[in-house]
C-alpha cells in the first residue's frame, strides 16, 4: 500500500488535487456577497473525499458538485465518532449495527447509519473494479493510476485481493483521508481568519511568489515557501545546512493533532525503560499527540497559533506527531501534505473570507472520540465569502 502514497505517486496525482481545489474555489465563489454563511468544514470534507475516492477507484464522489456542501459526510463522521469509545472496547458493536432495523440503529447513532451505507457503497466500487479486472482491464484504461486497480495488479497474495479484505481497505482509506484533512484545514482557516496580521503575512508571501491567482502551483513548488510551510525543517544548499523559517501548515497540524486518542504499543518480549520506570513485556502502553502538542515546555503558549515558533526552533519537527512517527507513521502523509499545501495556498490567494459566528470553542478539542472533537453544539467553522 505504501508505494501508492510515495512522493512520486502523489506528485503524479497532483493534477487531480489541483483540479479539485479549483472546483472547491468555484463552489465557494457561488456564495460571494450572498450574506449567507458557508460551513467551510463541510466544504473541506467534500474536497477531501472527492480526491481520495478518485484516487482509490477513478470514480470521484463529486460531492463538491453540491455547492451547499450538505453531502460531505462531515456531520455523519462527527456523529459517528461519539460512539467510538464503545466500539473501541466492543468492536462487534459496529457489525451489530448492520443487522438492526434502520430506525433502531438511527436512534442509537444516526451518523453510524451513514457510515454503514458508505461502507456498502465503497464495497460495491471495489467489486466493480474486481469485475473489470476479470474482464481484461488494463491500467491505461483510466486517466491516472488508482490504488485498487494497482493492488489487483500487484504481487500481493490472492487471499489479500478478495472483496472482503479490499472492501475494508477501501472504507479505511476513505475515512482516514477525509476526517483529519477536513479538520486540519478548518483549524488553519479559523486561525488565519481570526489573526489578520498572520493572514496578511501568508497572503503577501503567496501573491509575491504566484501573483496570477488563476495559477495553482503543485506542492513541489509550494514547499519552497517558508511562511506557508516548514518542511523539511532543514535542507542542504551547496553543502551548507540551512534551517527553514516558519510554517502555517506545521502549526495547523500541531493544533489539529491528527488522532487524539492514545495509540497503543506493546513490546512483546523486552521490557521498555522510560526514565526510572521499567514497563514489563506484554504491557499495553499508549500516548496521545495532544499531550505533546500542548506541552508548554516544548511549545510555549501551546494553545496560540504561532507559525513563527518553527523559525525560533526548527528542530520542533521531531515533536510533531500528527502523523505519528517511525515504522507506524501514517501511510498517507505525502498525500495529506500535498492537499494541505495546494488547498491552503490557493484558497488564501483567491478567496476573501470572513468568520461568521465562529469562535475558538468551535475548533478546540473538548472530547477524545478517537479524533479530536469540539463542543457538541458546534456548527463547525462558518464563513462569509466576500
Amino acid at each position: 500500500m505504501s508505494s501508492f502514497f510515495s512522493k512520486a505517486s502523489v506528485r503524479r496525482l497532483s493534477p487531480v488535487i489541483r483540479d479539485t481545489v479549483d472546483k472547491l474555489c468555484v463552489a465557494l465563489e457561488t456564495h460571494r456577497n450572498s450574506g449567507k454563511p458557508v460551513v467551510i468544514s463541510s466544504a473541506y470534507s467534500g474536497f477531501a473525499i472527492d480526491i481520495i475516492t478518485e484516487y482509490c477507484f477513478a470514480r470521484s464522489y463529486n460531492l463538491l458538485d453540491d455547492q451547499t456542501f450538505e453531502r460531505s459526510y462531515h456531520h455523519a463522521f462527527s456523529k459517528a465518532r461519539s460512539g467510538m469509545h464503545w466500539i473501541r472496547h466492543f468492536p462487534w458493536m459496529f457489525n451489530l449495527m448492520k443487522y438492526l432495523p434502520r430506525f433502531l440503529a438511527a436512534k442509537i447513532n444516526s451518523g453510524m447509519i451513514a457510515l454503514l451505507e458508505l461502507q456498502v457503497e465503497l464495497r460495491a466500487q471495489v467489486a466493480e473494479i474486481i469485475t473489470e479486472k476479470e474482464k481484461g482491464y488494463k491500467p491505461e484504461d483510466t486517466s491516472h493510476a488508482t490504488i485498487f486497480h494497482g493492488l489487483l495488479d500487484s504481487k500481493m497474495p490472492d487471499e489479500e485481493k478478495q472483496l472482503k479484505r479490499l472492501g475494508i481497505d477501501g472504507f479505511s482509506l476513505v475515512r482516514a483521508g477525509t476526517e483529519t484533512m477536513g479538520s486540519t484545514l478548518s483549524i488553519i482557516t479559523y486561525h488565519l481568519l481570526s489573526k489578520p496580521a498572520t493572514l496578511e503575512k501568508l497572503r503577501s508571501e503567496l501573491l509575491t511568489a504566484y501573483p496570477d491567482t488563476s495559477e495553482i502551483p503543485p506542492g513541489a513548488d509550494l514547499e519552497k515557501l517558508p511562511y506557508l510551510i516548514c518542511s523539511p525543517p532543514w535542507f542542504l544548499n551547496s553543502g551548507r545546512l540551512i534551517f527553514g523559517h516558519s510554517g502555517v501548515i506545521h502549526e495547523g497540524l500541531r493544533l489539529a493533532y491528527g488522532v487524539g486518542t492514545r495509540l497503543q504499543r506493546i513490546s512483546p518480549n523486552e521490557p521498555m525503560v522510560y526514565g526510572d520506570w521499567v514497563i514489563p513485556p506484554g504491557t499495553s502502553t499508549g500516548m496521545t499527540a495532544v499531550l505533546v502538542h500542548q506541552n508548554p515546555d516544548i511549545f510555549p503558549d501551546p494553545m496560540e497559533f504561532k507559525p513563527e515558533r518553527w523559525a525560533d526552533n526548527p528542530r520542533l519537527d521531531k515533536y510533531l506527531l500528527s502523523f505519528s512517527k517511525g515504522s507506524r507513521i501514517c501511510v498517507g502523509i505525502n498525500l495529506a501534505m500535498e492537499e494541505l499545501y495546494v488547498a491552503t495556498s490557493t484558497i488564501f490567494r483567491r478567496m476573501n473570507l470572513e468568520l461568521y459566528e465562529t469562535d475558538i470553542t468551535d475548533i478546540a478539542i473538548k472530547y477524545d472520540n478517537f479524533t479530536p472533537k469540539a463542543k457538541l453544539d458546534s456548527k463547525g467553522v462558518r464563513v462569509l465569502v466576500k
